[in-house]
């Protein structure tokens, strides 16, 4: 009974523990963080002193929008507890 019961329940302890070893192994990739020189590196071909000027702008960018984001969030829950005040 116990064979039948492993025999059903393998494919998916296997699927699982195949998920669990990929996770395990993209933690540490992730660990590392993500070199923005690969993607903007035809930036360097203008210079130190611009491509710090680009690294600013989009750094202010991500900034500018985190605060965005945070601000329509408020927003909604304001929106929320107003709804739930007047109901």
């Amino acid at each position: 009974m116990i064979n039948l019961v492993n025999s059903m329940f393998r494919p998916i302890l296997q699927f699982l523990q195949q998920m669990i070893d990929r996770l395990h192994g993209l933690g540490s990739v992730a660990a590392k963080g993500i070199r923005l020189d690969h993607y903007f590196g035809f930036f360097s071909i203008l210079g130190p002193a611009w491509t710090g000027v680009i690294s600013s702008f989009l750094a202010s960018f991500l900034f500018i929008f985190v605060l965005y984001v945070l601000q329509k969030n408020s927003r909604v829950l304001l929106w929320l507890k107003d709804l739930i005040k007047w109901w």
